[in-house]
């Protein structure tokens, strides 16, 4: 009997420490997006949309959204409509008075047209310092609606049959699906995936991988620190150039798809399992200089600390 007194005792002075560590300790350094919100809002807009449509003014069929903390996703759809999905979450941090935190929700996506375009703001007023917040967008577009994205802290994800699009993201995945126009995206931190790019695309991140299908247009792409993975679809494709820092590139080519290939890399190995024709070039461990099938592409692959691949669709 004394011997299972003396366990329970243990036992419950073993359960109040760890209560102590858990509120004393673990509970202050949970980061606010894993509690429960302080207060909840969801908004649905809807605009006339503002395009022509046609591809030979895109100036007039544009949509900006510039948001902080939060996902964007973008789809198309065949309705003569934008809407305008968000939902924001909130979560205090200190002192706050509930009617003044509905208030300020209240204001905190900012829609105007202007120049025949629609922009759309998170945030427009200084948030109050007790208050950490997350905004997440849905668009329904037009077909072939252009889109500019200014994203920070939340991954974008861009649907079929958009027009042309910009996307500038700060710590930021973003994929992008059948692009109609050109393509240019940056992100500081985060991965790159283009699907079936048609048009000139550019694409750029500082410490992230990069995924690029093309069908036509060419391709521009740098990393930093991140390996280049490309798939060049069509003989439409114009060429490409590779950059990676600290990664390695793999070029895929369709089978009837010829180019000019200039390849070099400082620490790596370049290997191509397509024959070249070097005569009038050069084929080394480390730089390669020649030219495959039937065409005008260019090729320019640089690695600094990775390999480099070069080689046909196996389909």
């Amino acid at each position: 009997m004394g011997i299972k007194l003396r366990s329970s005792i243990a036992a419950l002075i073993l359960a109040i420490a760890i209560q102590g560590l858990s509120i004393g300790l673990i509970s202050p350094n949970i980061p606010q997006s894993l509690c429960q919100p302080t207060l909840t809002k969801q908004v649905s807009l809807s605009y006339p949309a503002r395009r022509e449509v046609s591809l030979f003014y895109p100036a007039y069929q544009q949509v900006q959204l510039q948001n902080t903390n939060g996902a964007v996703t973008v789809n198309t759809h065949d309705e003569n409509t934008i809407l305008i999905e968000a939902e924001i979450r909130a979560f205090h941090n200190g002192k706050y008075v509930k009617e003044d935190l509905a208030a300020y929700l209240d204001t905190l996506i900012q829609v105007e047209e202007a120049d025949k375009q629609l922009i759309i703001v998170s945030e427009p007023d200084t948030r109050p310092d007790y208050l950490d917040l997350e905004v997440h967008y849905t668009l329904l577009v037009p077909r072939n609606t252009h889109l500019a994205l200014k994203e920070s802290d939340g991954n974008v994800y861009i649907g079929k049959d958009c027009g042309r699009v910009l996307v500038d993201g700060n710590n930021t995945d973003i994929h992008i699906v059948s692009p109609l126009g050109p393509v240019e995206v940056q992100t500081a931190n985060g991965r790159v995936r283009i699907q079936d790019a048609q048009d000139e695309t550019i694409i750029e991140t500082v410490n992230g991988n990069i995924y690029a299908q093309m069908l036509g247009g060419s391709l521009q792409a740098t990393t930093g620190n991140g390996s280049i993975s490309t798939h060049i679809l069509s003989t439409e494709v114009g060429g490409a150039e590779l950059t990676a820092m600290n990664g390695g590139i793999t070029m895929v080519v369709s089978a009837n798809y010829g180019a000019t290939v200039n390849a070099t890399t400082s620490t790596g190995v370049i290997t191509t399992e397509i024959p070249l024709d070097t005569q009038d070039g050069v084929q080394k461990r480390r730089e390669v200089r020649g030219h495959f099938g039937v065409g005008t592409s260019r090729l320019n692959l640089s690695s600094l600390n990775g390999d480099i691949t070069i080689k046909r669709d196996s389909q």
